[in-house]
């Protein structure tokens, strides 16, 4: 996963692009949420990477495979992915 600085972010907004624009604004939401609540300076891009997948499929290489959702425990919320390259993958 690529994380994305405050820094990467202002440098995004100075190309003065509608799309790099666009990321930056709809981004400064889930910045503030990683400060006050685990202290960090930066994002994953995983959401608006789906963003951009839906307009740039290009830019991305995909894989088929199982997601699951962990609903409870010390993993709730995150997700995992099988897409059937692993000795113990399901069929």
């Amino acid at each position: 996963q690529e994380h994305v600085t405050a820094r990467d972010m202002a440098r995004m907004r100075a190309r003065n692009h509608p799309h790099t624009n666009f990321l930056h604004d709809i981004s400064q939401f889930y910045m503030q949420f990683h400060r006050d609540t685990v202290r960090q300076e930066g994002i994953f891009m995983h959401d608006p990477a789906a963003l951009l997948l839906a307009f740039r499929k290009d830019l991305f290489r995909c894989k088929l495979g199982r997601v699951r959702v962990a609903t409870e425990g010390l993993c709730r919320g995150q997700t995992i992915m099988d897409a059937g390259e692993k000795l113990w993958s399901f069929p």
